[in-house]
């Protein structure tokens, strides 16, 4: 799949030192979920990506009920692609390429189970890390 209109782009290295270019797509409509609609909100959206300097290209997409969804969603595909590789990549040579490719952490729409992860995650960052990083809170 060759990426039409480019919005970012990303490299990182295999231990061999070859590049490897991740390309995102501009989101896209891509199905109507209802046929007399002409509203953008009525209809579904993807976000190509692909990723070079593999053996073999690697080509997805990810879906989403808006564009901002589609895009949002995108990093977590291209993460899956990557690691499917099992491949050893680097990012900013740090082996921890992951983090370039942030999971989302769903909280399937309730409050109390995103703030229940968030304080999780802040008490484990902040206890062995000496600049104490501060994750915001979401406000109730």
């Amino acid at each position: 799949m060759s990426i039409n209109q480019p919005i970012a782009s990303r490299q990182l290295l295999t231990e061999d030192g070859n590049v490897i270019t991740v390309t995102i797509g501009q989101p896209e409509i891509v199905a109507d979920n209802a046929a007399d609609s002409i509203a953008d909100s009525d209809k579904d959206w993807s976000c190509p990506f692909t990723i070079t300097g593999f053996a073999t290209d690697i080509d997805g997409q990810a879906y989403g009920v808006d564009a901002l969804q589609a895009v949002q969603l995108v990093s977590s595909a291209i993460r899956q692609a990557l690691e499917k590789t099992n491949e050893t990549l680097y990012w900013h040579e740090n082996a921890f390429w992951q983090a370039g490719f942030p999971y989302l952490i769903e909280s399937f729409g309730d409050a109390n189970i995103e703030s229940e992860i968030l304080l999780e995650m802040h008490q484990r960052l902040t206890k062995n890390n000496p600049l104490n990083v501060s994750l915001n809170k979401p406000s109730k």
